[in-house]
């Protein structure tokens, strides 16, 4: 691990939350961290532009201003302190992109260390012809780290020199026993926010196949924030119109003490993603002793073992979910022994100590190279 008589000074330019987001909440977690904060002099600057999470995506005025604050407490940092590395998350597309494009290129001109840290995806489907071309001359002399092994596909059309690092997202250990009520019913936790990537439709599709044998057996329960009112009415009219409304619950947001309540008295969670890289939501299940069914998109198949800690099923098939929330209605004891599996997977691999502990030792060996 790299010594120093002079802890090194590193920037971090990142997204803090609020918007309460799966990336941010990683960010605010490095910003807290003692590990971080006791080996290197750290300065924070806050990358977020967005007022709410359904203003992520789109263009706004004030987003502009946003940016050209960051580019100033940047340029500031970077003459006035005696940076060592800069430690940047970019977005892969959309706005923010070209934002971020600008950031790291005026960086660039300093010639300090950079570490691109890639918490989304998109890139490879948006960067075309010119932008193609920014990303070469960003990713040029970098260090990127990835989160998985599986999500590097998204820049490897890139052609210039970097150095690549993998390191898996962790989390705080909330872990409550279960508390369970008696009643003899699966219940079923999807939490996330309600957009139609999330796959909240394929598991109402899932539950209406099931629901002819075991709706007396089954609880749904949808936890998250509707993304659009349009969505949000086609959710609720499917479950008019097949009925279903003894079963499906939507309980809106849960934070804090509520959400991890809500994990405590689950049984299985679902989460049907059609995009994805790291949902940190799978590691809150696991953590909890419950068993995972979701997809094979982005890094879930090195969370998830399938057949072990839960199952995997292609994206949008809800015939395919239905075979497997099946097995565990047919066999309650997997829930069990796949719950405790996970627990100990994530123990092993995915705590937020771990976490730090790993992105620590890997910024000491940047900042040595």
């Amino acid at each position: 691990m790299f010594q120093s008589s002079e802890r090194s000074l590193i920037l971090f330019i990142f997204q803090l939350p609020p918007p309460v987001h799966g990336v941010a909440m990683v960010n605010q977690r490095i910003q807290n961290s003692a590990i971080i904060n006791e080996t290197f002099q750290c300065e924070y600057i806050n990358l977020t532009g967005a007022n709410s999470i359904n203003d992520i995506d789109r263009f706004q005025p004030d987003k502009v201003i946003k940016g050209f604050r960051v580019y100033w407490q940047t340029l500031k940092a970077l003459v006035l302190s005696s940076v060592h590395l800069v430690y940047i998350t970019p977005s892969p597309k959309g706005f923010s992109f070209y934002r971020d494009v600008l950031l790291i290129l005026m960086i660039k001109i300093f010639r300090k260390k950079i570490v691109l840290h890639l918490h989304g995806q998109g890139m490879i489907s948006f960067a075309k012809h010119w932008q193609r071309w920014l990303c070469e001359v960003i990713f040029r002399k970098t260090h990127v780290i990835h989160l998985s092994d599986r999500l590097f596909e998204d820049i490897c059309f890139v052609r210039s020199t970097y150095v690549r690092h993998t390191l898996a997202n962790g989390i705080p250990d909330y872990y409550k026993d279960h508390q369970y009520d008696g009643e003899n019913k699966l219940r079923i936790l999807f939490l996330a926010a309600l957009m139609e990537s999330k796959g909240p439709l394929t598991l109402l599709k899932a539950v209406n196949i099931l629901k002819e044998k075991v709706q007396a057996n089954l609880e749904i329960w949808l936890v998250g924030n509707m993304w659009k009112e349009s969505f949000q009415q086609t959710l609720i009219d499917y479950v008019k119109e097949h009925q279903l409304g003894q079963v499906v619950h939507f309980l809106g947001p849960k934070f804090d003490e509520d959400k991890w309540a809500i994990f405590s008295k689950a049984d299985l969670y679902v989460l049907p993603t059609e995009q994805e890289c790291f949902p940190l939501t799978i590691l809150e299940a696991m953590q909890f002793e419950l068993p995972v069914i979701s997809t094979f998109e982005g890094a879930i198949p090195e969370i998830i073992d399938d057949g072990q800690t839960g199952f995997l099923v292609p994206a949008k098939n809800p015939e395919a979910l239905a075979k497997k929330i099946s097995l565990f209605l047919e066999n309650p004891d997997l829930l069990k022994t796949m719950g405790v599996a996970g627990r100990k997977k994530f123990l092993e691999n995915y705590t937020l100590e771990k976490f730090e502990t790993r992105l620590r030792d890997m910024l000491s060996e940047i900042l040595s190279s």
